[in-house]
């Protein structure tokens, strides 16, 4: 008889027992994904900290407090990522992407040509660059299109590079300022290598010229274009110094 009463007491209070197992299994479920809520949160807040350096350093600072890349290239003068480029738009014929000997491939396969070999073609610049600007250089992007009227190829590049001549020194125990100085300038005449080589050589001038100066100069940015139908050539440089503050 009391087997009998213990099992139907068993049965009577089974429910209870396994709602409240369910629930502890619940609230245990609810915690994990809270603090998975959270350290998602945290970890978010800590990808959104304003930028922090150990440099006494004025003006560096751009919108919700990120760093400029001119600031950042000066700190890490010997790295190629992506803290400096140079962009180049070149218009070329189509021959420049063929092989010695190649001949021309039908209309329909001319974009194949033009995707599989812009890179290579695009490498070629970097020989330039080196003879005045850039110590390293590498290809960061390049792609290539046939104008509308089949007459040139325009190639548009974008270059990773460290300075030839090194950015300078500065004292980083003095209370310092960033400065970045942006040089427009148009180059008339032809559109050939030796034209963008003395376009090199003048934008090393000018850093040259502003690290004599201040103790330093860093290249952020070059963008060297073709006028439109002008001959000639557009020019943009970003140059930046870190100067003592007085």
């Amino acid at each position: 008889m009391r087997i009998f009463l213990v099992i139907l007491f068993m049965l009577a209070t089974l429910p209870m027992i396994m709602g409240g197992f369910i629930q502890l299994s619940a609230g245990a479920m609810m915690y994990s994904a809270t603090r998975n809520v959270q350290s998602q949160i945290l970890a978010s807040g800590t990808r959104g900290e304003p930028y922090k350096d150990s440099l006494d350093v004025e003006g560096h600072l751009l919108r919700k407090s990120h760093p400029a890349k001119g600031y950042l290239a000066l700190l890490n003068a010997n790295e190629m990522d992506d803290l400096r480029s140079i962009r180049v738009r070149q218009n070329l014929p189509l021959n420049a992407f063929l092989e010695n000997g190649e001949s021309k491939p039908a209309d329909e396969f001319i974009h194949i040509l033009l995707s599989s070999r812009a890179r290579k073609v695009a490498e070629r610049e970097c020989r330039i660059l080196k003879q005045s600007l850039a110590d390293k250089c590498s290809v960061r992007s390049a792609e290539a299109r046939m104008d509308k009227r089949g007459r040139h190829v325009t190639l548009r590049a974008r270059y990773d590079f460290t300075q030839k001549d090194g950015i300078g020194t500065f004292e980083a125990d003095l209370p310092l300022r960033y400065v970045a100085v942006k040089e427009n300038f148009r180059r008339k005449g032809s559109v050939s290598e030796s034209a963008r080589a003395s376009v090199y050589r003048k934008i090393s001038d000018m850093c040259k010229s502003l690290r004599s100066r201040e103790g330093n100069c860093g290249l952020s940015s070059v963008s060297v274009t073709p006028l439109d139908k002008k001959r000639g050539l557009s020019v943009k440089a970003t140059l930046s110094a870190l100067q003592r503050r007085s």
